[in-house]
């Protein structure tokens, strides 16, 4: 079946528009949830923006500021940003001198678990720390031409077919999994089709630093003690116990390194209340002491 240009009705719905600008998107459809819109526009605008999809969003020229109920981050020419399903732009801003072009690759969620399946071998990455939905990433080299080509190619061609779209999203999707920077894909990849293990992350990482007991945080995640470690193991491949003295060790390290602050108030920060216990565990993670840390840190 042949899409034409701009036949498809877009799933995602401008709330508010403001200020003059002219405006060019061509849409190019797999279905009606997974699809490949790119943008052209100049001038000023801000909208809000709420959709059931996965989003993949490039920004080939110009800049703009896109905001969620979590985070917002800025991005610059040839720059992209992950969004996972279910997330709400509350502010997309576009307002810059000149031209502005963008890619969306819209990607409903049996999409990506195909893709996930048909490469399951190229992905290497855990997800070991909950990311904050918008992950923002420069766009790898070999894909920025590719995207272009794409762009002009859509722009060109009034129908294009829907396998033909199908197989250059796919092209383009291994690209960035065999890309040099392939982690925030690959934790972008991993975290699809899964908002009950998105939201677990949420509450643990939530008070990660803090010093509680596992069965304080069972109770903070509304879960009995042995459904929480069940589902920490489920999620984390790691006991509790040893997930949560690794990142508050690596706190310390980043807080030694970093703040100024001395090794005691480090350690009582994190809630180690035993300094040998602390300097123990340290050295066992990092294999030398916290003070031996500090000095090399400070004269590098």
């Amino acid at each position: 079946m042949l899409q034409s240009r701009n036949e498809f009705k877009y799933q995602v719905m401008v709330v508010k528009n403001r200020l003059d600008r002219t405006e060019d998107r061509i849409v190019c459809n797999i279905d009606r949830n997974t699809y490949v819109e790119t943008i052209s526009s100049s001038g000023c605008a801000s909208k809000s923006i709420g959709f059931n999809q996965a989003l993949i969003l490039m920004t080939m020229e110009g800049e703009q500021t896109v905001r969620t109920h979590i985070n917002k981050t800025r991005l610059e020419q040839n720059e992209m940003v992950f969004l996972n399903q279910g997330t709400d732009i509350i502010g997309g801003e576009i307002c810059i001198e000149g031209e502005f072009n963008a890619a969306l690759i819209v990607l409903h969620e049996s999409y990506l678990q195909e893709f996930k399946l048909k490469y399951r071998d190229y992905i290497t990455a855990s997800i070991n720390q909950f990311d904050q939905r918008l992950t923002k990433v420069t766009t790898p080299a070999n894909v920025v031409p590719y995207v272009d080509f794409l762009i002009a190619y859509f722009k060109e061609n009034n129908k294009v077919a829907n396998p033909i779209v199908r197989i250059k999203v796919e092209a383009l999707l291994l690209m960035m999994l065999l890309s040099d920077n392939s982690l925030p894909f690959q934790k972008f990849l991993l975290t699809i089709g899964e908002p009950e293990k998105i939201n677990f992350r949420a509450k643990v990482e939530q008070t990660m630093y803090e010093n509680l007991t596992i069965p304080e945080r069972a109770e903070l995640a509304n879960m009995s003690l042995s459904s929480f470690k069940r589902r920490f193991v489920e999620v984390y491949r790691e006991t509790p116990g040893k997930w949560f003295r690794r990142q508050r060790l690596k706190k310390a390290e980043e807080l030694i390194h970093m703040s100024g602050k001395n090794i005691s108030e480090v350690a009582h920060e994190l809630g180690f209340e035993n300094m040998s216990h602390f300097i123990g565990a340290f050295k066992k993670q990092f294999g030398r002491t916290p003070s031996q840390f500090e000095f090399q840190s400070s004269a590098s």
